[in-house]
């Protein structure tokens, strides 16, 4: 089967008279089955993303809970910070490049925050 995954995002802008608005979307095949969706507890240090038993991740939705504090993503934990999550705000879908052997990470910024994870295996 093909196009297994389908992606979309919509983008708008409304400020002092500007407006902007884009959608996208497109569709992924998929070879693997595994789909996983977790909360987890990250503090002020760096760690890893908990990828449970999933060796080969594609596809990643970053959702930071935490009503305050942000938290900055990063391709691993050596990695400098990529992309910034706004409190009650999340990032993706994203579709992560070259992580055999190496697990994305995240780091809270002031204090710890709840995170929801959902990857879909490649």
């Amino acid at each position: 089967m093909a196009n297994e995954l389908e992606l979309t995002a919509t983008l708008k802008y409304n400020k002092g008279g500007v407006t902007e608005e884009v959608s996208v979307s497109s569709k992924l095949d998929v070879s693997g089955d595994l789909v996983t969706q977790t909360v987890q507890d990250i503090g002020t240090a760096v760690e890893a993303i908990d990828l449970a038993s999933m060796t080969a991740p594609g596809v990643i939705i970053v959702e930071n809970l935490d009503a305050t504090n942000y938290v900055e993503m990063r391709r691993t934990t050596s990695d400098d910070h990529i992309i910034k999550i706004r409190p009650k705000s999340f990032a993706g879908p994203l579709e992560l490049a070259n992580t055999t052997g190496a697990a994305p990470a995240l780091q809270a910024n002031t204090a710890a925050c709840k995170v929801r994870i959902t990857i879909i295996e490649k």
